[in-house]
């Protein structure tokens, strides 16, 4: 009966510390899936600035071509100008 105590006594001892093991093993697990989440957060964030960046880049870009198309255009009105002149200063 006694044997049976301490075998008893063992078997919960053990059991004990595999539930302690499985406990810190689920506290590390808890931990890293957190970490995880927050990298996983972080980059999201980082890509969402990104687009946000490669937009503002797109939009400024689009606005100088306005303008460069716009100097363009007046450009060749000025050339329109000038060589309408050429011709008029050519005739007789």
């Amino acid at each position: 009966m006694q044997v049976d105590m301490k075998e008893q006594k063992l078997s919960t001892e053990a059991v004990k510390a595999q539930l302690m093991e499985v406990t810190l093993v689920q506290k590390h697990q808890n931990e890293i899936q957190t970490e995880l989440i927050r990298k996983q957060e972080e980059l999201e964030r980082k890509m969402q600035e990104h687009h946000e960046e490669s937009l503002r880049k797109q939009v400024q870009l689009a606005k100088e071509q306005v303008e460069l198309e716009k100097k363009q255009h007046q450009t060749n009105d000025e050339i329109d100008v000038i060589l309408e002149m050429m011709k008029k200063q050519q005739q007789p």
